[in-house]
């Protein structure tokens, strides 16, 4: 099993921003590669889905590194593709964010950082507004304590009922009702100031 991450340097305040894109030939997995099934450190993600009696598409995916450190694998689902996160925003229907660690990570670290990545990328207004919702969610990932490699972190966005976190299938936390909240957590990856823009191109199903 890989070695937990040293709690002061692996992790930064944008460990939930940025990520290093690679697929198993070293590549972002963008539209061209969405066909079939996308594997990143022998983490599968579908070409497709369904949620809440929708169907939707892997707009991107790829790997979280820190130094030489794999970190996590992402992927974000969309009823449609989209190439900005204003376009992301506005899509209509459920969407979801899946995380797949890597290596250890301290859950209580990742709270603290979490929201510090959303305060760098979040509209301030919005920011202050959702304060509440972003604690609560920083609480679910104290709760939680430690990821492990292999384990499953999903943030899906529902119409008609809200934001559902869930870890390894198991919901985490009361509902996020507001659509701003998760309009929020995707600026964590998508917005302006991710740490590495080679993740977000990824997400977007950009090129390098």
């Amino acid at each position: 099993m890989p070695s937990p991450l040293p709690a002061h340097g692996l992790w930064n305040a944008a460990v939930l921003a940025g990520a290093l894109a690679l697929s198993c030939t070293g590549h972002a997995a963008g539209p061209a590669a969405t066909s079939a099934t996308v594997t990143l450190a022998n983490v599968p993600f579908a070409p497709q889905l369904e949620l809440h009696g929708s169907t939707l598409t892997l707009n991107g995916a790829g790997i979280r590194h820190k130094l030489m450190f794999k970190i996590y694998a992402a992927g974000i689902y969309l009823p449609e593709k989209a190439q900005t996160q204003a376009q992301a925003n506005a899509l209509t229907g459920p969407k979801r964010i899946r995380l797949v660690p890597l290596r250890t990570i301290d859950a209580e670290e990742l709270s603290r950082l979490f929201l510090r990545s959303l305060e760098a990328n979040a509209d301030k207004a919005v920011f202050y507004r959702l304060a509440p919702s972003m604690l609560q969610i920083s609480q679910v990932f104290t709760d939680i304590k430690k990821l492990q490699p292999g384990d499953e972190l999903v943030m899906d966005w529902i119409p008609g009922t809200g934001t559902v976190v869930s870890h390894n299938g198991t919901v985490k936390s009361d509902t996020f009702k507001d659509r701003e909240f998760f309009d929020a957590l995707l600026s964590i990856w998508l917005g302006p100031r991710p740490a590495d823009q080679t993740l977000k191109q990824a997400l977007l199903g950009q090129p390098d």
